[in-house]
């Protein structure tokens, strides 16, 4: 194991606890609370995300339980904004995930960086795209991980003023310290997205 990883460790710890704590706070005073439920064949997700102020942070916390027993999971900070890509309304995050995931006798945890963008259609009202790619190097991993990415793309349409439903693909995978690489998920999915 690595000299690096107790302090890192400890560092996650904080981390996953700040996160939480403003993540509570985050909702008590948001201005937008989403959840997102997604199903696949071999996995299930879901996340609750809130932003108190729409225009410049989000906060959200995921668990993913993978057929055979795996668990996977991640708290984010986002700073977010609006911007365009060519002439479509997008909206862009920047910021900080950690994740972590337990099987059996195989633990992993990193602390990456990332962000995400969703492209808005306005051919197509309701119709948007979102892709996000998160990764946490080997230096800030530890546990048996040795640096873990998160893929997602996926097309959203609104059916109603508070529902989306999405169909997406989700790819995890992390390096191991002493064997190799694992694919945590590889899966198209089928979900549906709440606002309040």
């Amino acid at each position: 194991m690595h000299t690096h990883h107790h302090s890192l460790s400890s560092f996650f710890t904080r981390y996953l606890l700040c996160t939480t704590v403003t993540l509570c706070a985050g909702i008590s005073s948001a201005q937008a609370i989403e959840t997102v439920f997604t199903l696949s064949d071999d996995s299930a997700y879901i996340k609750l995300s809130a932003s108190p102020d729409v225009s410049k942070a989000s906060f959200s916390a995921g668990y993913l339980y993978h057929q055979g027993a795996r668990h996977v999971y991640h708290l984010d900070a986002h700073a977010q904004g609006q911007t365009a890509i060519g002439n479509l309304p997008t909206t862009t995050g920047i910021g900080i995930r950690g994740v972590g995931f337990h099987q059996k006798n195989i633990d992993g945890h990193g602390l990456g960086l990332g962000g995400f963008a969703v492209i808005n259609i306005p051919e197509v009202p309701g119709l948007s795209v979102m892709g996000s790619l998160h990764y946490a190097p080997s230096i800030t991993s530890f546990d048996d991980a040795e640096g873990i990415g998160w893929l997602e793309l996926e097309s959203r349409y609104r059916m109603i003023q508070n529902a989306d439903v999405k169909l997406g693909y989700r790819y995890i995978k992390s390096g191991m310290e002493n064997s190799k690489s694992q694919t945590l998920d590889s899966s198209f999915y089928l979900g549906v997205s709440l606002h309040f």
